[in-house]
């Protein structure tokens, strides 16, 4: 059966062997990363590592880092009561969204055990809608978004919290910059030696 690395071959009969194989490369590891891209696409001589979006990050949480270290106490009190007041606010907007998925769930619920199965075998059908019905009440309604009132927290509690995480997506970014940049030297690395043994030996 043709394959879309072997049409080639049947398209293209004078297809080198050296082109075949550089094809069949990109069914391997290190050139996973051009998989969505159409099998006739160049494969560069160097991959690069895709790092804006860590990069990116990185930069922000630097940023922030910056800004939390220089926060004064009194706005340290301000940003953590102003977050407080904002998961209350979404801990309200729960709590109506959960009253109304309550009332649809028992309606349907209540229907649903009125309902008289026509025969024995749909039974089972009764017992299978019902439990649906009282499953998604139990796990989708919580009685808080977060499962327990939001504590308020003190300026200094908080903004030490806040530091830690900062710092934590700055290890984690730097993290992902540094895997993604060793990965794509090994891929580069994998390619030069392909392109190196498949050099007919009159070339070199």
């Amino acid at each position: 059966m043709t394959t879309g690395y072997t049409e080639i071959l049947e398209r293209k009969p004078d297809t080198t062997f050296e082109a075949w194989a550089m094809r069949c490369a990109r069914a391997f590891g290190p050139l996973m990363d051009m998989r969505d891209a159409p099998l006739d696409a160049e494969i560069p001589e160097e991959i690069q590592p895709d790092l804006a979006h860590d990069k990116n990050e990185l930069v922000k949480a630097e940023a922030l880092l910056k800004k939390l270290k220089a926060m004064t106490l009194p706005e340290a009190e301000r940003e953590a009561e102003a977050e407080h007041q904002r998961l209350l606010r979404a801990d309200r907007e729960y709590q109506k969204e959960r009253t109304a998925r309550r009332a649809i769930y028992q309606l349907m619920l209540d229907r649903v055990n009125v309902w008289v199965p026509p025969t024995p075998g749909h039974a089972g059908l009764q017992a299978f809608m019902r439990e649906q019905l009282e499953g998604a009440m139990e796990w989708g309604t919580s009685p808080s978004l977060f499962g327990f009132l939001p504590e308020r927290k003190r300026g200094k509690v908080w903004r030490a919290e806040q530091i830690d995480n900062a710092q934590r997506d700055i290890d984690y970014h730097q993290e992902r910059i540094l895997k993604a940049t060793k990965h794509a030297q090994e891929a580069t690395d994998w390619l030069r030696a392909l392109r190196a043994s498949l050099v007919p030996p009159e070339a070199e």
